[in-house]
C-alpha cells in the first residue's frame, strides 16, 4: 500500500501484464497444436483502477465471451497463484487513463473475441504470415480481439510509438502474436516475469 501511495505521489501509476499457464485439458491441448509455449493466456490487471466503487480489475479477452472488465480473474490471481506469472509495468497518470479508456470503450463496444486470427496459429509461420501481414491500423477501430492483440494494441495505445515497451512490441505481427511472444520481449527490458504469488494483490 505504501509503495502504491509513492507511486502515484511520483506521477506513477502500475499494471501489470498476466501471463496464465495451461489450467486444463483444452488449454494443454491449444498449447501443442498452436505451439502456444508456456502460456496459453495473457491479460492486464489494472490493480490501481477504481471502478465501481472497488479497487483492481483485469481487462480480458475469453472464447465465447466479448470482452469484459472483472474482477474474477483477480480471485483467481489469489486462488491459484501457481498458474499466473506478471510483468509490472509503471506508466505514467496520463497513459494509465488512455489505458483505461481504451479497454473500457472496448467493452461498451462489445467487442467480440477474435477467432480467425487464431485460426492462423495452425498454420505453418511462413502462411501464415502471407495470408496476414501485420496491420498497424488495426489499433485504430479493432471490432474483435483476442487476449494477446487486446494487450499489446493496448499498451501501444496507452504509451505512445516512442516508449520502449511500445518499441519492442510493434515488432509483433497483431494477427499471429501470442502470450509468450509477449512475454519475450517484454523479458528484453523488464527481465523474466515473476510467479503471481510474489506479489500483493489487491
Amino acid at each position: 500500500m505504501q509503495q502504491t501511495m509513492d507511486n502515484q505521489k511520483h506521477g506513477w501509476v502500475k499494471i501489470m501484464v498476466i501471463y496464465r499457464k495451461p489450467c486444463c485439458n483444452m488449454d494443454r491441448c491449444v498449447q501443442i497444436i498452436g505451439n502456444c509455449g508456456a502460456y496459453t493466456h495473457c491479460e492486464l490487471y489494472c490493480p490501481e483502477m477504481l471502478h465501481n466503487g472497488k479497487l483492481g480489475w483485469s481487462f480480458t479477452n475469453f472464447s465465447f465471451c466479448e470482452m469484459e472488465v472483472t474482477q474474477e480473474s483477480v480471485h483467481d490471481y489469489r486462488k491459484y497463484p501457481f498458474l499466473f506469472d506478471a510483468h509490472e509495468i509503471l506508466i505514467r497518470r496520463e497513459q494509465h487513463d488512455k489505458l483505461l479508456q481504451w479497454n473500457l470503450d472496448l467493452v461498451d463496444y462489445k467487442c467480440s473475441y477474435n477467432y480467425s486470427d487464431l485460426m492462423l496459429h495452425l498454420l505453418p509461420k511462413c502462411v501464415a504470415r502471407v495470408l496476414r501481414p501485420d496491420d498497424k491500423d488495426i489499433l485504430l477501430s479493432p471490432q474483435k480481439l483476442y487476449c494477446a492483440q487486446a494487450v499489446i494494441l493496448a499498451l501501444r495505445h496507452a504509451l505512445g510509438p516512442i516508449h520502449r515497451i511500445s518499441q519492442l512490441l510493434i515488432d509483433i505481427n497483431i494477427h499471429l502474436c501470442k502470450p509468450s511472444s509477449i512475454n519475450e520481449h517484454l523479458s528484453r527490458i523488464l527481465g523474466p516475469p515473476t510467479e503471481m504469488k510474489h506479489f500483493a494483490v489487491v
